[in-house]
């Protein structure tokens, strides 16, 4: 017997909306802090994961919303078998909030 694999399962409690080209779709919106510039910038990295038979056509700078607000896209990386795709996002400019890191 074969194992069928159900990629939707994976996203069922942990679920955010995603609107890409005009259709509606499930990913895990993940939003790390990360520290730059020799210790002195606290950044925050956007990554969405996503089943990537869902997001095949995603182009670079192209606009991804998740739960109401709107990302750009940076880059689309596959990841373990590629069933999944992590895509990295970027906020626009004036969005950004880069904070002096003081510890």
């Amino acid at each position: 017997m074969a194992f069928v694999e159900e990629l939707d399962v994976f996203f069922s409690d942990f679920a955010d909306e995603v609107i890409y080209d005009n259709d509606t779709y499930i990913g895990q919106l993940d939003q790390p802090d990360e520290v730059i510039v020799d210790g002195r910038i606290l950044t925050t990295e956007y990554e969405l994961l996503v089943k990537t038979s869902d997001f095949s056509t995603v182009v670079f700078d192209k606009t991804i919303q998740v739960n109401g607000e709107e990302y750009s896209v940076r880059t689309m990386m596959k990841i373990d078998d590629g069933k999944f795709s992590k895509i990295m996002l970027s906020k626009d400019e004036d969005e950004w909030q880069l904070k002096e890191n003081r510890y």
